[in-house]
């Protein structure tokens, strides 16, 4: 056990993290015998300034309660909506990787369209290009053919 004015001094007071989880676990009679154990050290401290152990205890609880330490119902409530709104942004962005992905399944599917697009068009325009060449073959032989005629005659 530390006498008070070392905490005071050291700022070696629990974290909020450690006080919840101490609450949480019924360590509610934990703080209220560290809370005892602290007054003892003040009042002792108090006697060593020149006042008398039978004050009772007041001025050190004053002092414990004059900082900005929150009461445990308050820091409990506060890590409860702390963790309601971490677990709703957690949802949130659950949700968001949701449709993240949903929108990647479109647009996947939309390349893949594309690309099939694309290879049907190419394959139209092959088509029509051999039409092409096979009409110019086509005209080409019958411009011989004609040659070859009108040589005979």
């Amino acid at each position: 056990m530390k006498p008070a004015k070392e905490e005071e001094e050291s700022g070696m007071e629990e974290p909020p993290e450690e006080r919840d989880s101490a609450a949480n676990e019924g360590g509610e009679e934990k703080e209220e015998k560290d809370d005892a154990e602290s007054n003892t050290g003040k009042a002792a401290l108090n006697t060593t300034e020149g006042e008398s152990s039978a004050s009772d205890g007041e001025p050190a609880k004053e002092e414990e309660e004059s900082g900005t330490e929150e009461p445990p119902e308050e820091r409990d409530s506060a890590a409860n909506e702390g963790g309601e709104a971490k677990e709703e942004k957690d949802d949130e962005c659950k949700q968001e990787e949701k449709e993240l992905d949903k929108a990647q399944e479109k647009i996947e599917k939309a390349q893949e369209e594309l690309n099939k697009l694309q290879i049907h068009e190419e394959a139209a325009e092959a088509k029509e290009l051999e039409k092409r060449a096979d009409a110019i073959a086509q005209t080409e032989a019958e411009e011989e053919e004609d040659e070859k005629l009108s040589e005979e005659k």
